[in-house]
């Protein structure tokens, strides 16, 4: 289906552009030159809009009517046969030298020039040999080739100089705009691509940001831990000085002192009261030992989480 209207498109542009450059003939061929020394002769633009359209037509059968419609256009002494052969030998060669050109690395200016001696060759070497041949072969007389032949050329000069000068032009101007349109697609593809990647670069960017940010979250996170845990040591390490500087060395004081005590007394019923009471404050330095013990413990736990 796709492919149907590209064909129906195709179809429609070619008529389109045969019959615009077919019109565009009637109107040039309004403008005519008349030619000095030859009373009634005159020539026109009728061929640069037919010059033209080569660069347009893509297919050789559009040329072929386009050469139909011209030959209709003609002045009432002139042969329907002749301007249509003339135009279609012309014009299929033209069509042919353009696509080969075409294919060609030329630059514009040399495209141009080569199309200015195309014109010349057109006119020169295939218009107007075609055109007399013709007509000696229509009229079955005997004519002077050379002498109709330069007759001819003296009457086609007003158009031969301007048909090559503003087709080779026109070839000119549009292979730059095309060449200039070439090159801006190619920038307008290299900027999409640069923008393309400077927006997977931006993602990244952005991608990076955010594991940034989240690393940063983490960091925060783990050095309010590590600082609650520090703080937790901390306590634990003053809690653990305050029983060595207070809880142990009292019930030690009272032990040292006692011992003196029981050294000293001669008494037994009194060394047993004091060794009772060396016994209790023994027991709370095993109590203040155990509870330091456990602070230890705790203290080495929190270091290893």
């Amino acid at each position: 289906m796709h492919l149907e209207k590209r064909n129906f498109d195709f179809f429609l542009r070619e008529i389109g552009l045969t019959i615009l450059f077919y019109i565009i003939s009637i109107a040039l061929g309004t403008i005519q030159f008349q030619v000095p020394g030859i009373e009634g002769s005159f020539s026109d633009l009728r061929e640069i809009p037919l010059l033209i359209s080569i660069f347009y037509l893509k297919n050789p059968v559009s040329v072929i009517i386009l050469c139909v419609l011209t030959a209709f256009n003609i002045p009432p002494e002139t042969s329907f046969l002749s301007t249509f052969t003339m135009h279609l030998v012309g014009l299929i060669a033209g069509w042919l030298f353009y696509k080969k050109i075409k294919q060609t690395e030329l630059s514009p200016i040399a495209l141009g020039f080569a199309w200015s001696i195309f014109v010349f060759i057109y006119f020169c070497l295939l218009l107007i040999p075609i055109l007399i041949l013709i007509r000696i072969v229509i009229n079955q007389q005997e004519v002077n080739f050379s002498k109709s032949y330069f007759s001819i050329i003296i009457a086609l000069k007003f158009e031969l100089i301007p048909s090559v000068l503003v087709s080779s032009l026109y070839l000119v101007q549009m292979e730059i705009r095309n060449d200039l349109e070439i090159i801006v697609t190619k920038r307008t593809q290299e900027l999409s691509t640069a923008n393309q990647d400077l927006q997977i670069i931006n993602e990244e960017l952005t991608a990076s940001h955010e594991e940034v940010n989240v690393l940063n979250e983490n960091l925060e996170m783990l050095v309010l831990e590590r600082t609650k845990t520090i703080n937790v040591q901390l306590l634990q390490m003053v809690k653990y000085a305050h029983l060595n500087a207070h809880e142990v060395r009292a019930p030690l004081a009272r032990i040292l002192g006692l011992l003196q005590i029981i050294k000293l007394e001669k008494v037994e019923s009194k060394k047993e009261e004091l060794l009772q009471l060396l016994s209790l404050s023994a027991k709370e330095l095993d109590d203040v030992i155990k509870q330091m013990s456990r602070l230890l413990e705790m203290e080495v736990s929190t270091k290893l989480k």
